[in-house]
């Protein structure tokens, strides 16, 4: 079976993390005997144009760890001009399969991540080349109701003419439903690769116990709210300690909230780390908190599962298919009092979560193997049908 692969937005050398998921699972995929390849149209504002100049601009192909088709060029038109974006990426998928073709492959299925750009995009290959096609929306902004008039056409019209589309979290597939059949739409989370994460027994120094929390700095991430909930819950219990990885427009207004609070000792911004370095974070850490307004999934969740630790989440959206009481506490999304609640409660019967058992509870139920299965299983159904 050959399968294309779509994304809206991928890992580049500028910004290797971006859309990393997208990668793991094109991966994963390429793992059970299918013949994989990824199509990304990498489009760059001329705003950049100092830092990378015209020579990366072009076709380019990696081979490892999954077959990747690049067309990189810059965005003459601004981002935000209506479907300028949308025009451009296609022009410049449809170069990229004009590369396949010459090497005679072409698609049995596409799958593209997200409507906005690669499903709407994709359109055009599906009626090129006969195919079905499968959108996994991963966007946030169906939720927040932040899409304008000419993205939620251009999305609506995406999934229209889609043949299944694939939700990652409950929220997300609520609203989903909203524009499209609920029919139409499954619901399988993002891939996790657990194997990258093991359960390490935790060192601890003296009685310290630390608290981690990952995201982006910015409102949405909820941070402040956990800086006062763990003010409130642990201020002057000087063992307790909160780390915070992450960057963001909100790094000094949090920074003036540690200080304001008296905190520095027990609260430690850390900046942007690397996966690397996030793992060794999440083995050293005693448990995983995160106090978002809304999650589509919830990645950082389901990598702390992996490492054995407890976790507090908010109602938010994705978390809700994560958390049970074998793993932690789900609170009420902006409540400070039920947040602070909750950590003072898991650090108090933190004796009564065993690591393993949330570890396997995790594999089995997001891991790789679990994921990909259903992936296949879609794309066999509709090649069926």
């Amino acid at each position: 079976m050959k399968v294309l692969i779509i994304p809206s937005w991928y890992s580049t050398d500028d910004n290797p993390i971006n859309g990393i998921f997208f990668k793991e699972q094109a991966v994963a995929l390429s793992e059970h005997q299918l013949d994989i390849r990824v199509a990304f149209p990498e489009l760059i504002s001329m705003k950049k144009f100092s830092k990378f100049g015209l020579h990366k601009l072009g076709y380019r192909v990696e081979t490892k760890p999954v077959f990747t088709g690049r067309n990189i060029q810059y965005l003459y038109f601004p981002f935000n001009i209506a479907y300028s974006y949308g025009y451009f990426f296609r022009k410049y998928l449809l170069k990229i399969m004009e590369k396949f073709e010459k090497e005679g492959w072409i698609p049995d299925i596409i799958h593209a991540h997200s409507a906005l750009w690669g499903g709407w995009a994709a359109i055009s290959l599906k009626g090129k080349y006969s195919v079905p096609l499968i959108i996994t929306e991963h966007f946030s902004g169906f939720i927040t109701g932040k899409l304008n008039k000419t993205q939620l056409s251009a999305a609506k019209i995406a999934f229209e003419h889609s043949d299944k589309i694939i939700a990652v979290g409950p929220t997300l597939q609520e609203k989903l439903s909203e524009l499209v059949d609920s029919n139409k739409i499954t619901l399988i989370p993002n891939i996790v690769d657990v194997e990258n994460f093991t359960v390490e027994e935790r060192k601890r120094e003296s009685s310290h116990f630390t608290f981690l929390s990952i995201g982006f700095l910015k409102y949405n991430k909820r941070m402040d709210l956990l800086i006062k909930a763990f003010h409130q819950a642990f201020s002057n219990q000087k063992h307790m300690l909160l780390n915070i990885i992450g960057d963001g427009e909100q790094y000094s207004q949090l920074k003036q909230l540690i200080d304001d609070l008296n905190m520095n000792d027990q609260i430690k911004l850390l900046g942007r780390k690397s996966r690397e370095d996030v793992k060794v974070y999440l083995n050293s850490c005693d448990a995983f908190v995160l106090a978002s307004e809304f999650e589509t999934f919830g990645v950082s969740f389901i990598e702390a599962l992996a490492c054995g630790k407890p976790i507090i989440a908010t109602d938010s959206g994705g978390p809700s298919m994560i958390v049970n009481e074998s793993n932690g506490f789900l609170v009420p999304k902006n409540n400070e009092q039920e947040l602070a609640n909750a950590m003072k409660k898991l650090t108090e019967n933190y004796h009564s979560y065993h690591p393993s058992v949330i570890r396997n509870n995790c594999e089995q139920k997001f891991g790789k193997e679990t994921i990909t299965k259903q992936i296949i299983s879609e794309y066999k159904m509709q090649l069926e049908s």
